[in-house]
């Protein structure tokens, strides 16, 4: 039979996979790129799928795609980077490295996540609890486009 493969995983995990890569794509060989890319694949789908857990109102997978994304990104540059591409920072774990660069990028993460987290609470939280985050209920299942625009 025909294989029937659902477009939008399958774009979005190439997408996470483009996101992944571009923090190290200038300090690894590409067969780590490939791989980290490859992986990156499969995060997205385990993120989508978190993402969908816990209600998460993300229809595009923004979060899967860029934060995990680039979660992922930052550690495989940590772990793969190799010695004589990297800068003063240090290089990869596996290729070597005495695990500084990776503890730089978790303290970056961690603090990218912190801050990005913190903001959007003061602005979502207020905006949630004066009832400005969602649109009406018949609005909602109207459609955005056809209340706003008056269809596509």
């Amino acid at each position: 039979g025909k294989l029937d493969i659902p477009a939008e995983p399958m774009l979005n995990g190439v997408l996470t996979g483009l996101v992944s890569i571009t923090s190290g794509c200038n300090t690894m060989d590409p067969g780590l790129a490939m791989f980290t890319g490859f992986l990156a694949g499969f995060i997205y789908l385990c993120a989508s799928s978190l993402m969908k857990d816990l209600k998460v109102d993300d229809p595009l997978d923004a979060v899967a795609v860029h934060y995990f994304g680039g979660a992922w990104g930052m550690i495989a540059t940590a772990l793969f980077a190799k010695e004589q591409y990297a800068t003063s920072a240090g290089f990869g774990l596996v290729t070597g490295g005495d695990g500084t660069l990776l503890k730089w990028h978790i303290v970056a993460i961690l603090s990218v996540t912190l801050w990005v987290g913190g903001l959007c609470t003061l602005l979502f939280v207020p905006m949630k609890l004066l009832g400005y985050a969602r649109v009406s209920e018949e609005v909602e299942k109207l459609g955005l486009d056809e209340h706003h625009h008056g269809g596509m």
